[in-house]
């Protein structure tokens, strides 16, 4: 009788054509090419908290002085997967770089003046390093049906730690609350003197794979995301990002996890590597058409559109 198989390989084992692809990639990681013969990197159960993903860098917070809300760029009432959504950019205007740590508080000021807070703690966001000119994304989301009467807000309130940062103009239904779904960095780097991500993640391409066409409350929900890099040279995996995956509007479907690094150190120039992913979901998820999100977090925190991936699917 053979040997057992580790879990990853068997769990796979009907993907062999992209055994040799995946070899071919890894040729510059001698020493962790047998972890990935299955064709894919096995999944880590390795949850990656709040305080893991700060950014350990010299640049100092910013000042609540120094942000600027560029005209043009909100979005307020958008309808997407049950939700309403508004999105709006928060940029320094500061002669030199700054670290923005995601908001420690949401509120949302009502045309009654009532305030309704919106959740923070399911998005494990990194802090963010502005250069001048550089920019936050940044997304909030409510349900669209809670039983309450209809609650327009005309603000929003961000609360870091120099100060609370107020958004005006922000029209959007909320009286059920709502969440932070967003905020990830926006063109960091390509404003004139802004500051470059050293981190070498930060060229990394990411695309969805093998995402099932229906899932099910309580389901553990298997697919792949490939990071690909397009560069000419090697991009290494040290430090190790994070990413944060889960279906859009469904904040208790939220998770973080640490990329396993362990098993790849590298991605080889014009190459790609796909990882396994797993999504448990929680017991109580609304039903119909829904959208899989899945992010790349680097530890700079420059994330852009490149190192996001998104799928369709079903929940029954």
């Amino acid at each position: 009788m053979n040997p057992p198989q580790p879990p990853a390989r068997t769990w796979y084992a009907a993907v062999a054509p992209v055994v040799m692809l995946c070899l071919v990639v890894l040729a510059g990681c001698s020493s962790h090419e047998s972890s990935t013969a299955g064709g894919l990197v096995p999944w880590t159960d390795e949850p990656a908290a709040a305080a893991q993903l700060a950014q350990s860098t010299t640049s100092p917070t910013c000042k609540v002085s120094v942000l600027h809300l560029p005209r043009g760029e909100q979005r307020w009432g958008g309808a997407w997967n049950n939700a309403i959504s508004g999105y709006f950019t928060i940029e320094n205007s500061g002669r030199t770089p700054c670290a923005l740590p995601r908001p420690s508080r949401v509120t949302a000021t009502t045309e009654s003046g009532t305030r309704i807070g919106f959740d923070v703690r399911s998005l494990a966001a990194p802090a963010v390093v502005l250069g001048p000119g550089d920019r936050v994304q940044v997304q909030v989301s409510s349900p669209y049906d809670c039983g309450k009467s209809l609650a327009r807000s005309t603000s929003f309130a961000l609360t870091f730690p120099t100060g609370t940062l107020q958004v005006p103009g922000a029209r959007m239904g909320v009286q059920c609350g709502g969440t932070l779904l967003d905020f990830s960095a926006r063109d960091v780097g390509s404003s004139a003197g802004g500051a470059t991500s050293t981190t070498p993640a930060a060229g990394l391409r990411a695309t969805m794979s093998r995402v099932p066409g229906s899932v099910s409350p309580g389901d553990s929900v298997t697919y792949a995301v490939t990071l690909t890099n397009p560069t000419s040279t090697a991009i290494s995996l040290d430090p190790c990002p994070s990413y944060q995956e889960g279906i859009k509007g469904q904040r208790s479907s939220v998770h973080t996890y640490q990329l396993n690094c362990g098993a790849v150190g590298q991605i080889a120039a014009h190459s790609s590597v796909s990882f396994a992913m797993q999504l448990p979901l929680p017991d109580h998820v609304t039903p119909g058409a829904a959208v899989l999100n899945w992010e790349l977090q680097l530890p700079s925190g420059s994330v852009d559109q490149g190192q996001f991936a998104s799928a369709g699917t079903t929940v029954n």
